[in-house]
């Protein structure tokens, strides 16, 4: 019967772990049962399966299931590097070029583990000369792998060849496009921006979602060569495939020649104008169906929400409502759970049922950017702000990514409050404030955390000259990563995003300032959204 019960839950356990952890308590049963050939099958598919579950590491010493390549990969996800380099060696020799590609290419990240560039240069070569010709997957990752290095070396030229080479050689890999984006920006940045049009050309058709960012890049060119009517072709087509984008709203402060102004000394938030939001979605999707929102509002899963909205017990609300909002087709239902959700203090939620309703449009009314763009805590930003002198939109673009305005957010490393400071940072802040009786939990209450916030903030940007990139990034991703970012951009805003090279703070600071022009345009003075830089 265990046997039985294992079985299932190795094929259909809710998470990966869970299977994995199935396999190996499926492979003791059989050894209890003295059926050698179920263990092995066993413990051979949890190797294979899931080589990263720390059961796959036992099960190495268990029995002997597992071959030498998937041997040596678990070996190597296990960062268990001296014995992955040894177990990886003898198959690089091997005559099947796929068996010695790949272990060259693992020899590649096991060098570069051990401080070692050249050799993981000379491991990489050894992958892409085996590899070339082959299906293996792991091509394309060899050229990705190997131009990051030759870049890090300084080695440009070499650099350039291998990120445009991933899309030659493994189109359908997830890095093809980022290779020629990347290869572009080499390319423009050592004044060779015919170079770099033609990368940035090629990156164009295959970038996706990206469109608005090589648009931007392509316009970046077009001026470098002096095409102004280039430039404005691509700067249209950013702001067109991406208008409330990065991308996009750089592009249309270019587009406009528009110097960034002072900010307003405070953000003015109201309840949303639902009358006129009502009339835009009379107008767009025609008058409401109300019997759609009545058989939606009598469905288990919401009035379940409800009653654990009313019993404040806000995260399991959450995830009963969560899905709701997320799946709700009709336009005038995502409304009405928006409303709802607003009302009920849960401007989280509410952003989230409200957001398709833009789709991406600049033309949506000022009360739907309200639901999407939320500026809960409005008076405590302003005056934390105001203390701190940095700009009240900044702090609440800052706070929508840091926690989405959950005053109670506690993040997975220890972060709390809604501009999610460190316990360690914040103790110097208080210091720094000459607040003496300052207690971690002090950080969840709302005046607070916006106030350490601010300051944290103020004192990046006055580190970084006022530079909102650069002060966004030490903020993420601390002031030495991103004083070394501002260093790689000499100086320039746009350059310094695509310097960051740790994905999370890459986002980040894309994500903050794509707030922090709708939070101008939402509450503050400007016409239209937009993100003009100094």
């Amino acid at each position: 019967a265990a046997l039985a019960t294992y079985e299932l839950l190795a094929a259909d356990g809710e998470t990966a772990s869970d299977r994995a952890e199935a396999l190996w308590n499926l492979a003791a049963v059989a050894r209890e049962l003295r059926n050698e050939a179920r263990e092995q099958s066993a413990l051979r598919d949890l190797i294979v399966s899931y080589p990263s579950h720390d059961r796959a590491l036992e099960a190495l010493n268990s029995a002997t299931p597992a071959g030498a390549a998937e041997r040596a990969y678990v070996l190597f996800r296990h960062r268990a590097n001296a014995d992955a380099t040894s177990a990886y060696q003898p198959l690089a020799a091997d005559a099947n070029p796929v068996v010695s590609g790949d272990a060259h290419y693992y020899l590649g990240i096991l060098a570069e583990r051990a401080g070692d560039p050249g050799q993981a240069l000379n491991e990489y070569g050894a992958a892409v000369a085996a590899l070339s010709g082959t299906s293996s997957p792991l091509l394309g990752d060899a050229h990705w792998d190997r131009g990051l290095v030759f870049e890090a070396s300084g080695r440009l030229d070499e650099a350039e060849l291998d990120f445009a080479a991933v899309a030659d050689v493994a189109p359908g890999h997830a890095n093809a496009a980022e290779g020629l984006f990347r290869a572009g920006l080499i390319r423009y940045r050592q004044g060779l921006p015919a170079d770099a049009t033609t990368l940035w050309s090629r990156y164009v058709q295959v970038a996706g979602s990206e469109a608005s960012r090589a648009e931007f890049w392509l316009a970046q060119a077009a001026l470098a060569q002096g095409d102004f009517f280039a430039q404005t072709q691509h700067l249209q087509a950013a702001v067109d495939s991406g208008p409330l984008s990065y991308y996009g709203l750089r592009a249309r402060a270019v587009l406009d020649q528009e110097a960034p102004d002072d900010d307003p000394p405070a953000a003015e938030a109201g309840v949303p104008d639902w009358v006129a939001l009502e009339a835009w979605l009379v107008a767009k999707y025609g008058a409401e169906d109300q019997a759609k929102w009545q058989s939606f509002a009598a469905t288990p899963a919401w009035l379940r929400g409800q009653e654990l909205l009313d019993a404040a017990l806000f995260a399991p609300a959450f995830n009963e409502i969560a899905p709701l909002a997320d799946a709700a087709g009709d336009p005038w239902v995502r409304y009405r759970i928006a409303r709802a959700m607003y009302e009920a203090g849960r401007v989280r939620l509410a952003a989230r049922a409200a957001q398709p309703l833009i789709g991406g449009a600049a033309d949506a009314p000022d009360a739907l950017y309200a639901l999407v763009y939320p500026a809960r805590f409005a008076d405590q930003a302003n005056t934390a702000a105001d203390i701190e002198g940095v700009s009240p939109f900044l702090l609440l673009a800052l706070v929508r990514q840091e926690s989405f305005f959950d005053e109670t957010a506690v993040s997975s490393v220890g972060a709390l409050g809604l501009t999610q400071v460190m316990p360690a940072t914040a103790a110097e802040i208080a210091a720094d404030l000459e607040i003496a009786d300052f207690k971690d939990g002090d950080l969840l209450d709302p005046k607070t955390s916006l106030r350490f916030g601010a300051h944290y903030l103020a004192e990046q940007l006055e580190g970084f000259g006022g530079n909102v990139h650069a002060a966004l990034a030490a903020y993420n991703g601390g002031p030495g990563n991103a004083g070394r970012w501002a260093d790689a951009s000499a100086g320039d805003p746009d350059l310094l995003l695509e310097a960051i090279d740790f994905s999370e703070t890459r986002l980040y600071v894309e994500v903050v300032l794509q707030n922090y022009a709708i939070y101008l345009y939402t509450y503050g003075n400007a016409d239209h959204a937009s993100l003009p830089l100094p």
